[in-house]
């Protein structure tokens, strides 16, 4: 492993290590034991993003999330996993880079764009009155067989 490698590597490693992520031992002959804590374990399962859902309340609080982003064509591969995850959660397009949700999500989103690396380009608002409401209500019950109440 080149020099500056092998550096970060050891500084990333420690940096595991001091938040209690892992135990990391070295051998004799120089390399490594790594074993994942009970708390690192529970640090991963936060950002296991195939397990992410929003969770439907019991009453709809009439507010509409909205979600927008200008991403760059640099990060091409992260805006595509954004809006692909974006629909599976049940999000709707108002615009191509507006999507809405009626439960809060804010946290979901965060994960998401910061996993995806695209988070300083992704916006979040919150919004008690827009005017596509009767349009974004149908189509959410209908994507999501849902009845918003």
């Amino acid at each position: 492993m080149k020099k500056r490698k092998w550096q970060r590597f050891r500084r990333d490693l420690y940096y595991l290590k001091r938040r209690g992520f892992i135990e990391a031992n070295q051998n004799l002959d120089g390399s490594y034991l790594v074993r994942v804590t009970s708390t690192g374990k529970r640090q991963a399962r936060k950002y296991e993003l195939d397990d992410i859902v929003i969770k439907s309340p019991k009453r709809w609080d009439k507010q509409w999330r909205l979600v927008m982003f200008d991403i760059p064509v640099v990060k091409q591969k992260g805006r595509l996993a954004l809006l692909s995850k974006l629909k599976n959660l049940g999000f709707i397009m108002l615009q191509k880079s507006i999507w809405t949700h009626p439960f809060e999500c804010q946290n979901e989103v965060a994960v998401l764009a910061r996993a995806f690396e695209v988070d300083k380009y992704v916006h979040q608002l919150t919004c008690d009155n827009i005017s596509a409401r009767e349009y974004l209500k149908n189509e959410f019950e209908k994507r999501n067989n849902t009845k918003l109440s």
